[in-house]
This record gives structure tokens, C-alpha cells and sequence, in this order.
């Protein structure tokens, strides 16, 4: 019965599902790749304010936010192609930040006590930190081929827990700075906090970073944070609509960073001019250098340590630290600044079955494209939300090395 052999045959094939397009790996990856992208950005602003705290480098914020967000997109390609964690998150990161925005304020202050104009202050500014940057990666290179990872890890813990503490209440200082727009260099500055203008620019930034820490130690999901951010912001622009203020208006009052002209990506390096570079200023940065890399050394091993419990296998110390070295030699050979495994991100991965490096690639994309936008964006964005940024990772970090660490 040749009609019911055909129709037998015809149901098999009608029931054959299409492939999916990519496989649900690549799908996982690229979607907390997406989480990555979208909630990176405003750190590496927050950073670039960190970095470039003194106040001579207020008016060429525009430019050298957009030199961090490159940075921070050079160091996740690096961790994306040569770590040996296909889910690791890799970019710009807090633990050397205090030492870069010593390194930039003393630069400064050399520019001021030998009459060098704002072009030679900028230039060398901005070489003699990606200096640093790359001779920091080599060093961490170094360590880890001559296999001395295990060393750095008997340093003693409150010393650098201390550090790190310390970077914490740094942080803290630079929000409420970057949120009133007001300098405070040292407890002694807090002072200036006491208007009612001040302390209504500061507010929303202390309150949001604490309701940021205490929703994400509550619920510790990689969406959390990007939802809270959106939810700041959200919040902002409503009320801005509501009480029908512009957005020139809020910048009048202080709320959002005065408005600059469009910048392509190559712009970013405009300050680096050989001509214009006085290297004797290095010889004031070498104290900070050598702290900085002690510190990043132990605090990349410790976040390698904190991968390999979760992961319950062990790493290798030595090429993971080699491969946050090469990282920071390739950033500073862009004119970038010292990174590291953002490890809240990497366990964020780790737990969601990260197994591809199509994540680290959609968060380069994402991170790249905010670079390379010509609009700033500490332009449009209120300076509380990032200042915000700050007091969250203060409060964290203080926490974590003046309390929790008595449990480690």
C-alpha cells in the first residue's frame, strides 16, 4: 500500500526540530556576558574619578574616562584569551587605584613646583601611569615564572587587609567627592560636606550605595546589581520629568557633570605627547609603584584562591598571576591603567555555568562601544548615581578586611 508507506514516511520528517542557532552554552555565556557589559561601564567612570581625584584633571574628565573604559576593555579581552577560566571577568580594578591616584596627585604636584604648564602636567600624568601599569605586569610576570606566587601568599594578611581597608575609605572620600563635586582629600576635608546644598548632592549617593550593599548581600544574583542601577536612574530622570526640570538645570544645581562636545575613541589619547613629558617625575612615584605591586600581587592571589574554593579544583597560581601580569603590560602598552580578575563577576559566572569565552567577548563588545561612543557619559548621567558606585564598593571592602576577615 504505496499512500500509507508515504504517509508514514512524512511524519518522522514533520516532526524534526530546527537546530537552534547557537548552542545553549554560547546562549549562557553571551547573556551574563550582556549582565557584565551593562554594569562595568559605570564602575570604570567611577575609577577614572578615583584616578584622577586631584582637581587639575577635573576638566579633562571627558577624555580620560574614555582612556579607562578602553583600559577596562583591553583587560577583559586580555583575561578573556589568556586565562586558563573560560568565565573569568577580568578589567580596570579597585586594588591598585590608590596608588595610580597618588601617583597622578604627585604628579601634579611636581608640575606645580617646577612651572610645568597644564600640557606637560597631562602628558606626563598619563605616561608616567601607564608606566607604572606595564612595570607592574611585568613584575607580576616575573613572579609568577619564577613560581613565587606561593610567597606573596605569606605576606602578612592584616597588613595588606589594612591596605585594602584603607582603599575602601579612599573610595568612600572619592563618591562623596565625585557626588558634590567638592574636594575632599583627607578626613580633615569633611567639613565641607556640612551645607545643605552639599548634603543634598551627597545623599543619594550614601543612601543608594548602602541599599546596594545590603541588597546584594541579601540577594547575591548577577542581576541585582544591574537592576538596582537601573532602577537609580530610573528614579532620577522620573523625578527630574516630574518636577520638570532640564537636564541644563541639573547640571546648574550640580546634580550632573557640565556638559562637553562630542569626543571620538582616538581622542582619548590626546595628552600623550613625548614632547611634553618630564620623566624626572618618576623618580617621586617609585614608593608608590613598589606598594602598588605588592598589594595587586596579593590581592590577585587571593581572588585566585577564592575561585579555586568555589571551583573545588585546584589553579595554577603562578600562570593565573602571570596572566593578570600580561594583562596590565598590554594595558599600559595602550596607555591603560592595572587590572585584575573582578571576582565577584568570575563567581557570578562560575555559578551560572559559565563554560565559554563568549561571555568575556559580549561584555569587550559592550564595554568597547562605550568607549568608543562620542558622547560622555558623566555628561548625562547624574553624579550621585556614580559617587554611588563608590560608597557600595567602600562599604564593601571595609567590611570584608575590618570585619569579615577575622574568619579567615
Amino acid at each position: 500500500m504505496p499512500g500509507t508507506a508515504g504517509t508514514t514516511a512524512a511524519v518522522p520528517a514533520a516532526d524534526k526540530k530546527r537546530p537552534p542557532l547557537l548552542p545553549e552554552s554560547v546562549v549562557r555565556g553571551l547573556a551574563y556576558g550582556m549582565v557584565n557589559g551593562i554594569l562595568l561601564p559605570p564602575v570604570m567612570v567611577s575609577f577614572a574619578a578615583m584616578i584622577f581625584r586631584d582637581p587639575a584633571f577635573t576638566p579633562h574628565l571627558p577624555r580620560l574616562v574614555k582612556l579607562v573604559m578602553f583600559s577596562g576593555a583591553v583587560h577583559m579581552a586580555c583575561f578573556g584569551t589568556l586565562s586558563s577560566l573560560k568565565f573569568a571577568v577580568g578589567s580596570v580594578q579597585d586594588a591598585g587605584l590608590i596608588f595610580l591616584s597618588a601617583i597622578s596627585s604627585a604628579v601634579v604636584a611636581f608640575s606645580r613646583e617646577q612651572g610645568v604648564d597644564e600640557a606637560g602636567m597631562l602628558s606626563t600624568s598619563c605616561f608616567v601611569l601607564c608606566t607604572c601599569t606595564g612595570l607592574l605586569g611585568v613584575a607580576l610576570v616575573v613572579l609568577g615564572r619564577l613560581r613565587l606566587a606561593s610567597v606573596v601568599q605569606y605576606l602578612p594578611m592584616p597588613v595588606i587587609g589594612g591596605y585594602l581597608a584603607f582603599i575602601g575609605w579612599f573610595c568612600g572620600e572619592a563618591g562623596l567627592a565625585f557626588a558634590s563635586g567638592l574636594e575632599i582629600s583627607g578626613i580633615g576635608d569633611l567639613g565641607v560636606l556640612a551645607s545643605r546644598e552639599a548634603l543634598l548632592l551627597v545623599m543619594p549617593a550614601v543612601l543608594a550605595g548602602f541599599v546596594m550593599y545590603l541588597s546584594l548581600r541579601r540577594f547575591p544574583s548577577p542581576t541585582t546589581l544591574p537592576l538596582l542601577m537601573a532602577a537609580f536612574l530610573g528614579t532620577f530622570f522620573a523625578f527630574l520629568r516630574v518636577t520638570g526640570t532640564t537636564i541644563d538645570e541639573a547640571r546648574a544645581a550640580g546634580w550632573v557633570s557640565a556638559a562637553s562636545p562630542m569626543l571620538p575613541l582616538n581622542h582619548a589619547w590626546d595628552y600623550f605627547s613625548f614632547a611634553d613629558i618630564h620623566w624626572e617625575a618618576f623618580a617621586r612615584v617609585v614608593p608608590n609603584l613598589l606598594a602598588m605591586i605588592v598589594v595587586v600581587a596579593f590581592s590577585s592571589c587571593l581572588d585566585i584562591a577564592a575561585i579555586e574554593m568555589e571551583m573545588a579544583k585546584p589553579l595554577d597560581f603562578n600562570g593565573e598571576l602571570q596572566t593578570v601580569g600580561w594583562s596590565n603590560v598590554i594595558s599600559g602598552l595602550f596607555g591603560g591603567f592595572t587590572g585584575s580578575y573582578i571576582f565577584s563577576q568570575t563567581i557570578f559566572n562560575l555559578r551560572a555555568g559559565v563554560d565559554t569565552r563568549a561571555a568575556s567577548a559580549m561584555s569587550f563588545v559592550m564595554i568597547l562601544a562605550v568607549a568608543a561612543s562620542p558622547a560622555s557619559v558623566i555628561s548625562f548621567l547624574p553624579r550621585c548615581f556614580f559617587g554611588s558606585l563608590l560608597i557600595l564598593i567602600a562599604v564593601d571592602l571595609m567590611v570584608e578586611w575590618l570585619w569579615q576577615a577575622r574568619l579567615k
